[in-house]
């Protein structure tokens, strides 16, 4: 476990996660950048931290928390081109059919589905009050966000979006499907 001040880490799980190749222009130094069938790899990692002053979306304190982190990459053979969250990448690539799965196709649309709704699930804005209400506005940016009235102010307990990061628990079921990958 590494120990950080008063907080403490531990990873649970870390997995690398072949799903396949998509097609994608990749840039060469020594010719013109043309399309190629790139590698798609899949970082997922669950971690533990223990910290005192972790809150939840709904306020309350707990001592530890499971965190969900999934960042991909594209490469062809050695050469970089894509990486981090790729997600909106790999939707369309399905979406267009260019995408080769290595991996079922309901698997694969069920990482997306756990990416898009937990990832970093630590890094929350909101209370559980105001939830659906970040939810239906997901393509607005911050600033547009706080103008929102009960984002500005949660009418039931107060909280301001965007005041600090919360604590949102992965369910169970999610937990068991990323070690089960």
């Amino acid at each position: 476990m590494k120990v950080v001040g008063v907080r403490k880490e531990r990873t649970i799980l870390k997995k690398t996660i072949k799903i396949g190749k998509i097609k994608e222009v990749a840039p060469f130094t020594y010719a013109e950048p043309r399309e190629v069938w790139a590698s798609v790899i899949l970082e997922i990692e669950l971690k533990e931290i223990r910290d005192p002053f972790i809150i939840t979306i709904d306020g309350k304190k707990v001592p530890k928390k499971v965190c969900l982190s999934i960042c991909g990459t594209i490469e062809y053979h050695r050469t970089f081109i894509a990486g981090g969250q790729i997600k909106d990448t790999l939707e369309k690539a399905y979406k267009n059919n260019t995408l080769s799965l290595k991996i079922p196709d309901a698997l694969f649309i069920k990482i997306l589905e756990i990416w898009d709704k937990w990832h970093l699930n630590d890094l929350r804005a909101y209370c559980i009050h105001q939830k659906p209400i970040a939810e239906r506005h997901k393509d607005k940016s911050y600033d547009e966000l706080i103008k929102i009235p009960e984002l500005k102010k949660c009418p039931v307990c107060g909280y301001r979006y965007g005041s600090q990061w919360r604590y949102e628990p992965l369910p169970e079921g999610v937990v068991e499907f990323i070690k089960s990958l």
